[in-house]
């Protein structure tokens, strides 16, 4: 078997071939829609939204590349390459809740959630499957984390010293 490694093409005998799928090793395949459809469907089960983080390990680049085409197919211009949207495929992606926008909530209005959330729960542990602030909390420690080593910002927020002391203010990062 030919296998494409990090320092080029491998050939793997039958002998380890068999030990690599004694050990569960599952061979890399490109996923059809449906496939896809159904890990997106579990990951909703799992987490409570569609919401697909972009290092996802397995839906992540897909999940952005559906939602660019369909930013792409709304403006009437050319998907990229990845999954082609039909109005079917479409349909069926709504009926497992995926919301094509959302909308995005102020860096105050966040504040104001997190307040809530230790006043009722007593801590900003906030679980990353929190259908409004999971993502969101996760983004923002990582944002800093990755700020604070001098490594740019590749997540969903971009931390800026005023929203650090805001964070801080409110005992976010303690």
């Amino acid at each position: 078997k030919n296998v494409q490694g990090s320092s080029g093409s491998i050939i793997l005998t039958p002998d380890r071939i068999e030990m690599l799928e004694n050990i569960g090793f599952e061979w890399y395949k490109n996923k059809t829609f449906d496939e896809r459809l159904e890990d997106l469907a579990q990951f909703k089960e799992t987490e409570g939204h569609c919401e697909v983080p972009n290092d996802h390990p397995t839906l992540g680049t897909w999940f952005k590349g559906v939602k660019k085409n369909y930013k792409l197919l709304m403006n009437g211009k050319p998907q990229t390459s990845g999954t082609t949207l039909t109005l079917e495929r479409i349909k069926r992606l709504e009926a497992v809740g995926v919301l094509w926008f959302t909308t995005k909530k102020t860096f105050e209005q966040r504040i104001e959630e997190l307040v809530e959330f230790k006043r009722c729960y007593g801590h900003f542990r906030v679980p990353y499957k929190h259908p409004s602030l999971g993502v969101w909390c996760h983004n923002a420690k990582q944002s800093h984390k990755r700020l604070m080593i001098g490594k740019s910002q590749q997540c969903g927020m971009r931390m800026t010293p005023e929203r650090i002391e805001r964070l801080d203010a409110i005992g976010f990062f303690d």
